[in-house]
């Protein structure tokens, strides 16, 4: 007779794959709390920035996280491998991953402070408000701009894991090179910010729409 009480089941392979982003976030936050190693990268005679090992670790294990995001949506939806535990935890996954690495970037001063604060606070309400709507039986589809958001996020966290973690040695230190070089930084976190409050405005008008409706 065909065992079907094994651990492994391929319709929970989304399942897995989230409990191993949730996994990923926590060392993510070790290790940037805790960094460890150092050596010194030098790009020419005029440029030089010092990347500690656990710095390197960070950035590889965030891409692989959002990798991993990206990668369950898509089994869930092309398989149908849907459970209530996914939709309940993938949510969650994505928000302990992108916002403890966001709080931790701001409290080391490589993005505005008030950035982070922003995208976190909409998330809670908007969240709440989804909340609120499903007990009263009012069900707010996701827009595209909240998945804009959520991506801008992440290749946002990228660059800045990857290129502006570190202090880097710049012989130019003109006013105009320094006021690029923020630019450069919080641009991509500035583009997230406008789909976050962008994205949470929309959806409650569009949940408002929905109760004159039922009204």
């Amino acid at each position: 007779m065909k065992n079907n009480n094994h651990f492994f089941q391929k319709r929970f392979i989304p399942n897995y794959l989230t409990i191993l982003r949730m996994v990923m976030a926590i060392v993510v936050v070790v290790f940037m709390l805790c960094p460890f190693g150092g050596t010194i990268y030098s790009f020419g005679s005029k440029l030089s920035a010092n990347f500690r090992v656990s710095d390197i670790l960070v950035g590889v294990l965030f891409v692989t996280a959002c990798i991993t995001d990206q990668l369950d949506g898509h089994l869930a939806r092309k398989y149908k491998w849907v459970s209530d535990w996914g939709k309940l935890w993938d949510p969650i996954a994505d928000k302990v991953l992108i916002n403890s690495v966001m709080i931790l970037i701001a409290v080391h001063g490589l993005t505005f402070a008030w950035v982070p604060v922003l995208m976190i606070a909409r998330d809670i309400i908007v969240d709440a408000m989804r909340m609120t709507a499903a007990k009263n039986g009012v069900v707010v589809p996701a827009n595209i701009y909240g998945k804009l958001k959520t991506v801008f996020q992440m290749f946002a966290l990228i660059l800045i894991l990857f290129f502006f973690n570190r202090d880097w040695d710049v012989i130019s230190h003109s006013k105009d090179s320094k006021i690029l070089y923020i630019f450069a930084q919080n641009g991509m976190m500035l583009i997230a910010l406008y789909f976050s409050l962008y994205s949470g405005c929309k959806y409650v008008v569009d949940m408002q729409k929905i109760n004159k409706k039922r009204n």
